[in-house]
């Protein structure tokens, strides 16, 4: 399993949910959010968005996710994966983009942000951003206190996502780059 991919190898952030009111999670006009539990027939079409998806993100360029079967075994069947925690982006029967949440049995205190990928003839919409209020929304409301989420330093949209819903560097975590000078 590819673990945290919104993530890649960097930054580890997290929102505080305890902190916030619940985002109003009301998608753009014409886009209705499902969860895949909710409508499992989706799956193949949250499979195209991941397989447009995975190879834009900054250090997978070169992730091919495999046949339809060996993705669904491995990204979407694992322990931590609850069709409940993955939520659709649909619009006219189309699936535009998803958004998941891995949950692991040991943290029932926090939940992670999975892969978030939208179509990309159907990006700057606010899809992504609609999403991801879903999932802060939804958390909120299954007792979860906070959200986990990496960035890859040069993913850029979704660090401006993130900061602007109010993830913010998890204390006590520190990321050296580079070499440190000896004194």
């Amino acid at each position: 399993h590819h673990g945290y991919r919104e993530a890649g190898r960097n930054s580890r952030l997290v929102l505080d949910l305890t902190a916030i009111d619940p985002p109003d999670p009301a998608p753009p006009e014409g886009i209705e959010i499902v969860t895949w539990g909710e409508r499992p027939e989706l799956a193949q079409g949250v499979y195209d968005v991941a397989r447009e998806a995975t190879p834009d993100i900054p250090g997978e360029e070169e992730d091919d996710i495999g046949t339809f079967e060996e993705w669904l075994d491995r990204d979407m069947k694992g322990e931590s994966d609850d069709p409940k925690a993955v939520f659709v982006a649909v619009e006219n029967s189309e699936v535009l983009g998803f958004a998941k949440l891995s949950l692991m049995k040991e943290r029932t205190d926090r939940a992670f942000h999975d892969l978030t990928g939208v179509k990309r003839a159907h990006r700057g919409r606010g899809i992504a951003a609609a999403l991801k209020r879903k999932q802060i929304a939804w958390a909120k409301a299954n007792g979860y206190t906070s959200l986990q989420t990496s960035n890859e330093v040069r993913n850029e949209p979704i660090r401006h996502l993130n900061e602007k819903h109010g993830y913010v560097l998890e204390p006590g975590v520190v990321i050296v780059r580079g070499t440190i000078a000896a004194t």
